[in-house]
């Protein structure tokens, strides 16, 4: 039997029931050997999918971004945010993932992640006005508390209080931690993994929500005390992904945990060796010996520490901006902020 096209066609014995005849022609043969390599490229695309997974979790970074954007595993909680004493209120049950209005007018979302126990928080302060298609730097204004304490102040309320957001076009990001906040990972509490923390989790999110620069020069660190360690260390163990830091008023020289809660964090001496900041200026002294990456301002309790940093710098070579002064409470509202972020921001 001839087909229409004019090629014969062949049916197999379990064909030749009328009921169940099908017609065999070369377009049908092509149509199936389509369907085939789709089905072919459809499984290879899974199996790359899956490998790329398995090398994402093994905690490899080796690039010039964050450590890996994980908030699409992240539950983004919906629950109302309660703060502190700290200036902020309940924010407006809402889709935390978009960012959830409170009343100081900071965006806040509500984050669950396997490196913080429960919950904590990321807000956002952003310029009153943003024009279509400018990319914003970001400043990570660090905490020193836990969670919305507040004893120190708030240092997003400062910024705000200041209108440092809207002088210099910039967003400023201030997240929360479950334990106080030293900016390390704990050896082997996995949920005590801050650098982790804001590396895989802060950082991610705010360039995914928000218009900003997703590139080195346009993430920026600010912090005092604690969080000043923090911002130094932060910007010497990842170089390639913050652009430039300042520390006011912190313990710098601090060579052992003992003091301050940081037992709690560290851990081992050998743990906290590798956040040590005098040991990071000695080992990254080469490459910052270029444009002035580090910012050193004033002091309240720590002028000794900042004095020993800056002669530290001086001996590597290390490029730095200093001031000696004026002494200042040590608290996030005394004045001090203004003139730090001025200098991260135009260095």
């Amino acid at each position: 039997m001839s087909g229409d096209d004019g090629f014969k066609v062949v049916r197999p014995p379990w064909a030749e029931n009328a009921a169940e005849r099908r017609r065999i022609t070369p377009t049908g043969l092509w149509r199936v050997r389509v369907f085939v390599l789709m089905a072919a490229v459809l499984l290879a695309a899974v199996a790359s999918a899956e490998e790329g997974a398995a090398k994402a979790s093994d905690g490899t970074h080796s690039g010039k971004e964050p450590l890996g954007a994980e908030t699409q595993s992240v539950c983004l909680s919906r629950s109302h945010a309660k703060h502190g004493n700290d200036g902020n209120s309940h924010a407006k049950r809402g889709n935390d993932a978009d960012g959830t209005a409170d009343r100081e007018g900071f965006q806040v979302h509500g984050v669950e992640s396997p490196y913080q126990a429960g919950r904590t928080e990321i807000r956002v302060l952003r310029p009153d006005r943003l024009e279509e298609g400018r990319r914003y730097p970001v400043v990570y204004v660090l905490p020193v508390e836990a969670g919305n304490e507040a004893r120190f102040g708030n240092g997003l309320v400062e910024v705000k209080r200041q209108d440092l957001h809207n002088k210099h076009r910039a967003v400023f990001v201030a997240p929360t931690f479950s334990h106080l906040p030293w900016y390390a990972d704990h050896p082997t509490d996995p949920e005590i993994r801050q650098e982790t923390y804001l590396l895989r989790i802060v950082v991610p999110l705010v360039e995914k929500q928000y218009p900003v620069q997703a590139n080195t020069d346009g993430r920026l660190l600010l912090g005092f005390s604690k969080s000043g360690w923090g911002a130094m260390g932060l910007l010497l163990r990842h170089p390639d992904v913050f652009g430039r830091a300042a520390a006011w008023d912190a313990p710098l020289m601090k060579n052992k945990p003992d003091q301050f809660g940081m037992e709690g964090i560290f851990a081992t001496q050998e743990n906290f060796e590798k956040y040590q900041v005098t040991k990071l200026l000695q080992g990254r002294a080469v490459e910052l010996q270029g444009p002035n990456r580090l910012v050193l301002t004033g002091y309240g309790n720590f002028r000794e520490h900042h004095q020993q940093a800056h002669d530290l710098m001086m001996r590597l070579g290390v490029a730095h901006e200093y001031r000696d002064g004026p002494a200042r409470k040590h608290d996030w509202h005394s004045g001090w902020v203004e003139e730090a972020v001025g200098l991260l921001l135009h260095p």
